[in-house]
This record gives structure tokens, sequence and C-alpha cells, in this order.
């Protein structure tokens, strides 16, 4: 056998790793159990790979046809459509339900009439209907099923969307925790704001959680020079 180059070595060195059973396997987090879901909605709407898939999502204008400055890239109207229908039905079926910003499940199932699409093309379009249908940042949206069936005569797209709780949450840049907002308010302090705009980059809220901000001041001495 000849010389084996670096990177046939390197891919064989982690086929041997991944497969070494015991030894090296990794930890997937399978046994996390799935969360206890406080509210899950479920809509369906005709499937079709043309309309959802990320691979047709964008076209390119002629460049003859162009403003100055214009950017070629634009989404196809089909698509659009598709998305904007998706996202119509969500409002429909949660139109009671305030969506707090927390971690958001969502579980896919794709009717497909041929074998010539892929399921998994279709989460793009997807996600960005969530968002406009619930308001819930997409940083949030987590994959809890994604599931595909041969469907010849009208195939659907279901989409389910579930959280498990009714309160807001935040990220502790430094501890790493999910926590809910009161646990980044100024000690003391009843921000009125917080309903206004609980999420957003410029929220009233302190970046840290109350538990790790003590560890990130200065010295008393340091801050009073």
């Amino acid at each position: 056998m000849g010389p084996v180059g670096w990177a046939n070595k390197s891919r064989l060195v982690s086929r041997r790793v991944i497969g070494a059973g015991g030894v090296s396997s990794i930890a997937w987090p399978a046994e996390i159990p799935r969360p206890d879901l406080v509210r899950l909605v479920r809509v369906a709407v005709p499937c079709s790979s043309a309309r959802f898939s990320k691979n047709r999502m964008y076209g390119l204008r002629g460049r003859d046809t162009m403003a100055p400055h214009e950017n070629r890239r634009f989404i196809r109207s089909e698509v659009r459509a598709a998305r904007d229908a998706l996202a119509l039905e969500i409002k429909h079926a949660s139109r009671d339900l305030a969506w707090p910003q927390r971690k958001t499940y969502l579980d896919i199932l794709v009717q497909l009439p041929n074998h010539k699409s892929d399921a998994i093309n279709v989460v793009d379009v997807v996600a960005d209907a969530v968002v406009a249908g619930t308001g819930v940042d997409d940083r949030w949206f987590c994959i809890s099923r994604l599931e595909w069936e041969m469907k010849k005569d009208k195939p659907m797209l279901y989409v389910g969307i579930g959280q498990d709780g009714l309160e807001h949450q935040k990220l502790c840049p430094t501890c790493g925790r999910v926590l809910p907002l009161t646990m980044f308010r100024a000690r003391g302090s009843l921000d009125k704001s917080f309903a206004d705009k609980p999420w957003g980059r410029h929220s009233s809220h302190r970046t840290f959680c109350l538990e790790c901000r003590p560890y990130l001041r200065p010295p008393s001495s340091a801050r009073t020079r």
C-alpha cells in the first residue's frame, strides 16, 4: 500500500475513534428527556418542494434590469407566498396565545410526492414562517423532530410549535444558564419597560445574571480611582 496523505490519515483516525465502541464513543444527548410542553400548536399547509425548499428560495436579477447598488439576489415570489401562508396559519392557530422568548421546539413532518427532494431543506423557510407567526426570535428554536413520508396525493407540510413555559427567558453569557428575566433585573428596581422589550439587544435588563454580576465588577479600589 502506498503512502497515505495527511488528510486521509486524519479521516481514518476519526473513523476509528468514532467507531471504537465504549473507548472513545460520543455520548449523544438523546438521554435527555423531552420537555414537558405546556403548549403545542400544530398547523398544516399544502407542501411543494418548489415552494418550501431553500435550494429554490433565491433568484438572481439580470444586471441590465438592476438599479445601481441593488442586490441581485431576491426571494422568489412562490417561496415568499408559501412562507407568508404558513405564517398566517400559525397566527390564526395561536391568535389567543402570547409567545414568550424562550426555547421553542419545532416538529416538522414533510410529505413528499417523490424521493427527489430533501425534507431537511424546508427548515429555513419553516423557521422564517414561525418567526413571523409567533414573534419568537429564531435563536430560541430547537428542531425536536424532523420526519418525512411519501404521499402521492395532496402532500402536506405539518408544523408543530411547542414551549415548556410561559415566561420570558434570557441566556447569561457568563454561566451559560437560561434564566427568567427576573434574574437579570437590577436589584431594588422594578423596571416597567421589560414587558415592551423583554428580549431585544437594547433591553433594559442587564446582560449578566444577578449571580454572575458581582464577580464581573472591578475591585472597589479600582472603581474609586
